[in-house]
């Protein structure tokens, strides 16, 4: 947890947990690389509740990254809230931490050719392209980020759907170990 410069906003303590759920989203995407620390990723702010920010500042919103600073910000209320419900709750912190993984490492799992549409993630996970827009706050959804989310959530529907995406996230990640916890090999 060393890695990252935690810095909380309008409160005094950031959670443990909260440090914990980015940690664990970082190590399982990470865990097959040799270096796998998020070189110039280390600042991460967090908010009690949705935020406005510099960059969206007509926003309220719940998670960004900002590139230009190589900054992470969150809601922890929303962060908690993926984290334990993915399945309701759009998983904030996993989609984050899978963009900063893409800049990191120069990284896409989509492309022009084999990209993931909106009815593409609609197939995927049966729940409507807003409630990415209603998990982040924000109108832009960056496809690199919602692969990930789809090949962590939905394997099997994902690789249905989206093969090519499927088959690059499973080489990036490691199909058999992201994969099992969810009864699918």
């Amino acid at each position: 947890m060393n890695a990252f410069d935690w810095m909380p906003q309008g409160f005094e303590t950031i959670p443990a947990d909260a440090k914990y759920v980015l940690c664990s989203y970082a190590a399982q995407l990470t865990h097959l690389r040799e270096k796998f620390l998020f070189k110039y990723w280390e600042k991460v702010i967090f908010y009690k509740h949705p935020f406005p920010s510099p960059q969206f500042p007509k926003h309220i919103h719940n998670s960004e990254i900002f590139v230009e600073d190589n900054v992470m910000l969150f809601s922890i209320e929303a962060l908690i809230a993926g984290f334990l419900d993915p399945y309701t709750h759009f998983p904030v912190g996993l989609y984050e931490i899978a963009r900063v993984y893409g800049h990191s490492f120069k990284v896409n799992f989509t492309d022009a050719i084999s990209g993931l549409s909106e009815s593409d993630f609609e197939k995927i996970s049966r729940k409507p392209w807003s409630w990415i827009h209603d998990g982040l706050g924000l109108d832009s959804v960056d496809p690199d980020g919602i692969a990930v989310v789809c090949f962590y959530l939905y394997p099997q529907e994902m690789e249905q759907v989206v093969p090519i995406v499927f088959e690059r996230c499973a080489k990036e990640f490691g199909k058999h170990s992201t994969t099992l916890r969810h009864g699918y090999l």
